[in-house]
């Protein structure tokens, strides 16, 4: 069975999901778990998210609390058909337009 217990507004209408390598290697390792949305529509865009890794959870936190962060997004030239990491900072998209797009994630704390 399968509960719907959480959901996040968005700016369109999600295509497209892909998490990201965790940035220690190892994901019980990373206190945040990295992941990215493409949208199609009349919003095409990028967005570049984070969600604390369950992992780290405080005791007092219950296990169905999620704490969702976007952290940016950019304009996409067509719908965003698939989102691929590439390395341990780049991805690659697949766009309705025919084009691959390769975009260089840079995050700054």
């Amino acid at each position: 069975m399968i509960e719907d217990f959480y959901h996040q507004i968005t700016t369109g209408r999600v295509s497209s999901v892909c998490w990201l390598p965790p940035e220690a290697g190892l994901s019980y390792n990373d206190p945040d778990l990295l992941f990215l949305t493409g949208t199609s529509g009349s919003n095409q865009e990028i967005s570049f998210w984070s969600i604390k890794n369950p992992d780290f959870a405080q005791n007092n936190a219950t296990p169905l609390e999620f704490d969702i962060c976007e952290i940016g997004s950019l304009q996409h030239k067509g719908d965003v058909n698939c989102i691929q990491p590439h390395g341990t900072d780049g991805v690659l998209t697949g766009s309705s337009n025919g084009t691959i797009n390769y975009f260089k994630l840079i995050v700054s704390c």
